[in-house]
This record gives C-alpha cells, sequence and structure tokens, in this order.
C-alpha cells in the first residue's frame, strides 16, 4: 500500500478491497448498471483513489453445472437487457444456453477451458463473463465436477 502507516500526513492508501464475507455488489451507471446476487469471492481495485477494476462472481460457492448455468443465464439476460454489447472479437458469442445440447457442448469444452465472453458498455466499460470447471475437473465426471462464474469490469479501453 502508499503511504505510510506512522504518518498521519501520509496516512496508506490502499490498492485494493478484497471480498471476503457475505456482499452484494452493484455496479450502479444509470445506463448499463446491475446488482449481482451475493457472493464471498472479489476484489476492487483502484487508481488515484477511484475505483479501478472490480472483479467477482455472481456466486457465493461453487455449484454444479444445472446451477451454475442457471445464474450464468440470469447473469447474461440482464447484462443484454441492460445494453451491454458483444466486444468486436473473433468467436466473441453470447453463451448459446437454450437447449440441453448447448448446455452439454458446453460442460465437456469446460474441462479442457474456461468460456468467456468480453462485452462492452461502449466508451465506458468492458466487462469479461466467464465460467469455468473450479473443483473435480481432471476426472472430467459431470457428477462430481463443480462450476465458478468470474466477472471482471473496468473501463473500456477499446
Amino acid at each position: 500500500y502508499p503511504g505510510d502507516t506512522n504518518d498521519e500526513k501520509d496516512p496508506p492508501v490502499p490498492a485494493s478491497t478484497w471480498v471476503r464475507t457475505p456482499t452484494t455488489i452493484e455496479f450502479d451507471d444509470p445506463d448499463y448498471g446491475f446488482t449481482l446476487p451475493e457472493t464471498v469471492f472479489g476484489v476492487v481495485t483502484y487508481k488515484d483513489l477511484r475505483v479501478s477494476t472490480i472483479t467477482t462472481s455472481p456466486m457465493s460457492e461453487t455449484a454444479r453445472f444445472t446451477e451454475a448455468i442457471l445464474r450464468l443465464t440470469e447473469v447474461q439476460n440482464t447484462l443484454q437487457k441492460r445494453g451491454w454489447k458483444l466486444q468486436a472479437k473473433d468467436k466473441n458469442r453470447w453463451f448459446k444456453l437454450e437447449s440441453a445440447t448447448e448446455q452439454k457442448q458446453l460442460q465437456e469444452n469446460l474441462f479442457d477451458q474456461t468460456s468467456s465472453i468480453s462485452l462492452l458498455a461502449p466508451g465506458k466499460y468492458s466487462l469479461f463473463l466467464s465460467i469455468k470447471c473450479f473443483e473435480h475437473c481432471s476426472a472430467r465426471n459431470t457428477k462430481t465436477a463443480m462450476y465458478l462464474i468470474d466477472i471482471s469490469i473496468g473501463r473500456d479501453r477499446t
């Protein structure tokens, strides 16, 4: 941390805040804002005493695939309704979650890699939404694997 804990004229200024207790993240932009379900994962970073980035999860713990997909669908629908746009990149598409076949394909892919999309609130923010197999993944067992969704938000750098 910058600053000196022993100098009242130069107190420490934290570069980050870690979320470790149940917290609701509210992104309060009037056009693109949203509120996430309670979480215990996250970090807020600062630059020049202002929030620079937020990295969190809309989950309070890892979940089985069916639960994680329900949450991912909920978050994706919220972001779409609030006007977030896909960043123009190869293979950057909204998660396809409507059919059992699409869900099964995603689950199989998650044993090998994280699946992510990049979104923009044009001229304001960028957002990275991802889902990953987090626990018990190496066995490639769909009944025991546990999943986690991540969200990272920062300013639009495009």
